[in-house]
């Protein structure tokens, strides 16, 4: 592929690299210095594709004593070195302390990116004249991460001399443009279900199977939905697994809750049913035992005993089974008011049984008002946040989820001081349940301005005073506060009233322009 020099081991679609052999620099020496006939730098080129040396995956690696290994590139556009020493009279192996190069002996230095050529060159400052007889030999080489120092330092004791190759790591890429070029251009090459990744060392992109699909993402068709039902080891599941596009869920067993990818917790209705057959079992085996006519009484107590374990294993079953629904209940609740995209949201989500306790059960010492769908209750959180949690009323559910909607649209969209804030909801119930931040009458700054007059106008104060009239009717704690649908119809019409009013104006102020313009022509 690159040339007879390289030898490729690997291509690695998936991860974008080929894995390859070169020969290492070397440079030997006897008691006179340098053995020329032995001398061999490294001078490697990957061509013009695509291609580029790994800058995260490889080092150029140093191994002697008295030893200098450099590298640059054909156009010399950088210059990078490393030096090893050694103490006295000991060889390279015998200098270094575990697996890595600090100098003693062995040194590393990181390339650069976008390298696509280099040359590998080794010398000496002193000619090896204090080391020849230990460290007959320098070398110098790319490594990748699967280099290992000890297996080097063991093949050199058995043969000093020996030639020595190198595995490297060579990145390459679809194309040499971004992912937004190429997206663009009508010879993109990723595939369907693949994602585009740009490479900042090859200056390109490469494609990757997306999240729980596998194959090849350059075909059209090539990237594959993952069965991770058939794959436990990788994509665990404590529970009934089902295999969906991409993805995977996973439900615990009847009664047990949570979530069955990470773990499942309570205890398993099969589990106890064995348990209970077993105890039922050596009850029959001890009545065996006691088949004397003196103990017929003991043997119908047994029998009794059998009866009511069969009983209590009925109750336990039909407690776990109300659990095990209940918990089904809520998951599919969560699911259908869009928890899923909410969880993700800068949003708090709260259990049902959290605004429970805040409210102490929905206790009426904790009510505040009511509404056309729903009622308010005050409730304390465990940091002593006081909230306004409104729960809906037991009606149509459609109409309620209608109203619950338009309220969070009409809420989560204003920012001022004087509209509460939306804290969280619950979304394990059929309607959602809204958490507000609670707001005291006392506290309350709007009561204190609805009253006065803002404007000299007589059309402006009369919008002015429906608009304070309707923000008390909904400050109001009876039963004639209006719903959110009922405030938003009624801010409509008068928008409606104000932009009327506007243009009738307009009009008139232009007829009396063109009079004006009339008498004066």
């Amino acid at each position: 592929m690159f040339g007879e020099n390289i030898t490729t081991l690997n291509i690695s679609v998936e991860e974008g690299i080929v894995v390859a052999s070169i020969d290492s620099a070397m440079r030997c020496y006897n008691e006179s210095g340098l053995m020329r006939e032995t001398v061999f730098n490294q001078n490697i080129t990957l061509g013009s594709g695509p291609f580029r040396f790994s800058d995260t995956r490889n080092k150029l690696t140093a191994f002697g004593c008295d030893t200098t290994a450099a590298m640059t590139d054909r156009n010399e556009s950088f210059a990078s070195a490393c030096g090893s020493l050694c103490s006295e009279n000991r060889p390279p192996s015998m200098n270094i302390t575990g697996d890595s190069c600090s100098g003693i002996g062995c040194c590393q230095t990181p390339l650069p990116k976008s390298l696509s050529s280099l040359i590998i060159i080794l010398s000496t400052v002193n000619n090896h004249t204090q080391f020849w007889q230990f460290n007959q030999c320098d070398y110098a080489f790319l490594a990748d991460e699967s280099f290992n120092i000890s297996e080097l330092q063991q093949s050199l004791v058995l043969e000093p001399r020996q030639k020595m190759k190198s595995n490297i790591t060579i990145e390459w890429v679809a194309k040499e443009e971004t992912c937004e070029a190429g997206k663009n251009s009508s010879d993109y090459a990723c595939g369907r279900e693949a994602r585009c990744v740009y490479s900042k060392n090859v200056q390109g992109y490469r494609c990757l199977c997306k999240e729980g699909f596998r194959g090849n993402p350059y075909l059209p068709e090539g990237c594959e939905d993952v069965n991770e039902c058939e794959e436990p080891e990788n994509y665990p599941c404590e529970g009934t697994c089902k295999n969906t596009l991409g993805n995977y869920t996973c439900s615990c067993p009847l009664g047990m809750r949570g979530d069955g990818k990470v773990g499942c917790q309570g205890y398993r209705i099969l589990t106890i049913a064995a348990g209970n057959i077993l105890l039922q079992r050596r009850a029959t085996a001890i009545a065996q035992l006691t088949s004397c006519d003196c103990n017929h009484a003991m043997g119908g107590e047994v029998r009794v005993g059998g009866v009511t374990g069969a009983a209590i294993f009925v109750v336990i079953i039909g407690v776990l089974a109300f659990i095990g629904f209940k918990q089904k209940k809520k998951e599919r609740n969560f699911f259908e008011n869009g928890g899923m995209i909410l969880k993700n949201q800068r949003v708090t989500i709260f259990s049902e049984a959290e605004l429970a306790k805040a409210t102490k059960n929905y206790d009426n010492s904790q009510f505040l008002g009511e509404g056309a769908y729903g009622f308010v209750y005050k409730g304390v959180l465990p940091d002593k946040t006081q909230v306004a949690v409104k729960k809906s009323k037991e009606v149509d559910k459609n109409q309620i989820n209608q109203e619950f909607q338009r309220e969070i649209g009409i809420v989560s969209q204003i920012n001022h001081k004087n509209i509460v804030k939306l804290l969280g909801l619950c979304l394990e119930t059929k309607v959602p349940i809204l958490v507000y931040e609670f707001i005291s009458n006392e506290n309350n700054s709007l009561n204190q301005v609805l009253g006065f007059e803002v404007s000299d106008d007589d059309a402006e104060m009369e919008e002015i005073e429906e608009v304070a009239e309707l923000a008390k009717r909904c400050l109001s704690s009876s039963v004639k506060r209006p719903s959110m649908q009922e405030v938003a119809e009624e801010l409509i019409r008068l928008k409606r009233l104000n932009y009327n009013f506007s243009a009738q104006q307009n009009n008139e102020e232009t007829a009396k322009l063109l009079v004006r313009d009339e008498a004066f022509i």
